[in-house]
């Protein structure tokens, strides 16, 4: 949860100011089907597919910003995986019924 606060939390605030996402939402998993199961997950809301057109370069800028360079991004990112097992990543769409 540190990390989730200490570093992923502020870039998704600071790609939220810039207009690159619209939210981000950390939700728990309160009816784990089985120890393997995940705990934690998170969700970022995009305006629209286009919007991820060159938003590899944008965030790239911003990380940048918050690490200062990438041999202690690459520290952060090392110390997260010993932690952290993606269990999946997927895209969806949301719609709204009229």
């Amino acid at each position: 949860m540190d990390d989730l606060k200490n570093n992923i939390k502020p870039l998704w605030d600071a790609q939220k100011k810039a207009g690159l996402i619209e939210n981000c939402n950390i939700f728990l998993n309160s009816t784990k089907a089985n120890p393997d199961d995940w705990d934690i997950g998170f969700s970022l809301g995009y305006k629209n597919f286009a919007a991820l057109d060159g938003l590899a370069q944008k965030v790239l800028d911003l990380r940048m910003k918050q690490y200062g360079d990438k041999s202690k991004e690459q520290q952060v990112i090392d110390k997260r995986v010993q932690n952290v097992r993606v269990i999946a990543s997927i895209l969806t769409r949301e719609i709204t019924l009229k």
